[in-house]
């Protein structure tokens, strides 16, 4: 299997710093959030496919509404997120909310176009643009026994939309990695 591109091939990745609550990462979420730049992410339509009765799942309604308050609390403290636009993951709900931030920044036109439940895990379907090539991708979400977020799993295509991806995501988090407390990958 082949590295991601977002690094590198023998680059050192940087050390985690924790992220403070009150830190550079949330005004980042905050100004996201509140923003007329960024509208609320589409929904074609509200279905949930898998188990009969069930409601969308709060991460989703989160992202719809880019709520940063709702994702948090939808996050399990120790959430992990893996993405293929890094080689490691994304470990902490505030380094999880600030990666967030800075995709808002990064993607176009978002919309979820599906949902899928099972028992203890949820698969949103989303579509973005990213320099105006198209990206289709899953949030596999893994819940835990409280239902918070406990582990999401990106998966994206094409790969040249996913490359131009991790291009703008390592010049974005090398700029905010040179701010006190923020985001650094792992």
């Amino acid at each position: 299997m082949g590295r991601s591109p977002a690094l590198p091939a023998g680059s050192p990745c940087a050390p985690r710093r924790p992220a403070s609550p009150a830190g550079p990462a949330r005004a980042l979420v905050a100004a996201v959030a509140t923003s007329s730049i960024f509208p609320p992410l589409r929904s074609r339509k509200r279905r949930s496919w898998g188990l009969p009765g069930t409601d969308p799942h709060p991460y989703r309604l989160a992202l719809e509404s880019r709520d940063p308050n709702r994702l948090l609390s939808s996050l399990h403290e120790d959430v992990v997120f893996n993405t293929p636009a890094f080689t490691e993951p994304i470990r902490g709900r505030e380094n999880v909310l600030a990666l967030f931030a800075l995709l808002a920044t990064v993607f176009e036109d978002p919309v979820i176009t599906d949902e899928l439940s099972g028992e203890g895990s949820r698969a949103i379907t989303f579509h973005v643009r990213v320099d105006g090539l198209p990206i289709d991708g899953v949030d596999y979400v893994q819940l835990d026994e409280t239902g918070l977020v406990r582990r999401i799993t990106v998966t994206m295509r094409p790969l040249a939309a996913l490359e131009v991806l991790a291009d703008r995501m390592r010049d974005t988090v090398a700029k905010l990695a040179a701010m006190p407390d923020s985001l650094t990958p792992t």
